[in-house]
């Protein structure tokens, strides 16, 4: 009997705890990377004109940084309120690192996977004049 009200407890606690950390008003933002806040901008404004409202996900995030040391383009980490640019997207000019922060907020923000076809949530980078010849259908199917 001790057993099972010692195991309903740890219930009930871990039940606390998850509503309070996920159910806690969102924060003011993440603090973000100077070199990404023009895109982060469009990204904000992209979203409004969409009307997605973004705020309770996005008051979550705590930093949105660029990283020198990754091979990767980009990643989130939800469990740190974390989102990384690689400093080689960013090399790579501004239409790159806007995908790149696109993307990373997709799986953030809204939880999108990668897709197979060529879209901002694509597994690949594209080379930077296909971001910047294509980027209204490349939003559009966002």
């Amino acid at each position: 009997m001790q057993l099972l009200r010692s195991l309903v407890l740890t219930l009930a606690g871990a039940g606390i705890l998850w509503y309070l950390l996920w159910t806690r008003p969102p924060g003011p933002g993440p603090v973000v990377d100077a070199r990404l806040k023009p895109a982060l901008i469009d990204w904000m404004e992209d979203m409004r004109d969409l009307g997605l409202d973004v705020k309770w996900r996005y008051g979550r995030l705590d930093w949105i940084l660029v990283e020198s040391s990754s091979h990767l383009a980009g990643h989130s980490d939800p469990g740190s309120g974390t989102l990384m640019v690689s400093e080689q997207a960013l090399s790579q000019g501004p239409w790159t690192a806007k995908a790149v922060l696109y993307h990373e907020l997709g799986h953030y923000i809204f939880g999108l996977n990668h897709t197979d076809e060529i879209s901002i949530m694509y597994r690949e980078n594209l080379p930077e004049d296909y971001y910047r010849e294509n980027w209204p259908e490349l939003l559009n199917d966002y």
